[in-house]
Order: C-alpha cells, then sequence, then structure tokens
C-alpha cells in the first residue's frame, strides 16, 4: 500500500469500511507500512468479518489510534490473544469494537501493553454478549464513558493508584455491569 510518489501511507482510516463482502483480512495486511499511525474505522461496518487475525498489527509498532477499527463488525465472535501486544503506542482505543454483537470474551492481556493509552470510550459498547476481566496497563486513562454499556459482566484490572484506577471507578458508577479490580 502506499500514497502519492511511492511513499509509504501512515493512515489507513477507512481503508475497508462498509466492505459488504469482507470475510477475512490476511495475517500480513500491513507487513509493508511498518510506519502506520491511524487505523480509525479501517473496517467499520464489514459485517461479514469473522475473524481479526492474532499477527495483524504485529508490524505496526507506531499505531496510535484504532477509533472505532472493528466498530459494528457483527461476524466477530473472539478477539484473538496478542492482537495489540506490539501497539505500545497506541493511545485511543474509543470504540473500537463496540457494536460487535457477537463477541464473546476478551484475552485478559488485550491491552496489558498499552501503557500509553488516556481513551478507552465505548470500547465494548453494545456488545451484548461479551463478558470477561481484561487488564488495562496504562496509567493514564482519562476517558472509559460506556467502556461497556449494554455488554455482560465486565472486570476490568487497573494499576493501582493510578489515574486509570480513578477514570474507571467513577465509570462504574453508572455502570452496574463494570467491576474494577488493582495491580
Amino acid at each position: 500500500m502506499s500514497d502519492n510518489g511511492g511513499a509509504l501511507s501512515t493512515f489507513f482510516t477507512s481503508v475497508f469500511r462498509s466492505n459488504t463482502k469482507l470475510v477475512s483480512i490476511p495475517e500480513n495486511l500491513f507487513k509493508n507500512n511498518p510506519q502506520a499511525t491511524d487505523l480509525s474505522y479501517a473496517f467499520k461496518r464489514c459485517f461479514l468479518l469473522s475473524a481479526v487475525p492474532a499477527g495483524l498489527l504485529k508490524c505496526l509498532p507506531n499505531l496510535t489510534s484504532v477509533y472505532q477499527t472493528f466498530n459494528n463488525c457483527d461476524g466477530l465472535t473472539s478477539i484473538p490473544e496478542g492482537l495489540f501486544d506490539n501497539n505500545t503506542k497506541v493511545r485511543n482505543f474509543t470504540g473500537a469494537f463496540n457494536y460487535c454483537t457477537k463477541l464473546t470474551s476478551i484475552p485478559e492481556d488485550l491491552f496489558i501493553n498499552n501503557t500509553e493509552v488516556t481513551d478507552f470510550s465505548y470500547l465494548f459498547k453494545g456488545c451484548t454478549v461479551l463478558s470477561g476481566r481484561v487488564k488495562i496497563g496504562s496509567h493514564n486513562v482519562t476517558n472509559a464513558n460506556e467502556f461497556c454499556a449494554n455488554c455482560g459482566a465486565i472486570t476490568v484490572i487497573v494499576p493501582a493508584g493510578s489515574t486509570t484506577e480513578t477514570t474507571f471507578l467513577n465509570v462504574a458508577k453508572s455502570l452496574t455491569n463494570l467491576t474494577v479490580e488493582t495491580f
């Protein structure tokens, strides 16, 4: 993938958005674009997408935003372990999986390496059958509004005494399905 003049692209915003025929993604899709920073809306409303390869994002160390990347991917039933392990610079996970109505579980260490995240708002909103436990590695989350609104029971495990703990404790006041633990 390249943009003008053969230069490698850094933005893949809406690259497959609303592609109603997309059923799978090759694991090496982004292998030639390690400088990519933004996947906002990249696969939003790809209703037939049934799985995300575990190594899809491993070659994107500079990724900073996955804003609504998999929003409304109704065919997704699971998130692979280690999906974001190499994306330590991500700051924004807003709505990344919201309204993925068939998601049933979350890998517990999914976000443990994402230490720069500040926004987890609407991340799993509307994932009606989703439940589980997930560790948050960032100490600096300032927005987690409706993190898991309209989901099953979700437990977040956050750094003790951090801004992240305060943020999630405040969100849990309005989301009865959210439990906050610390490590």
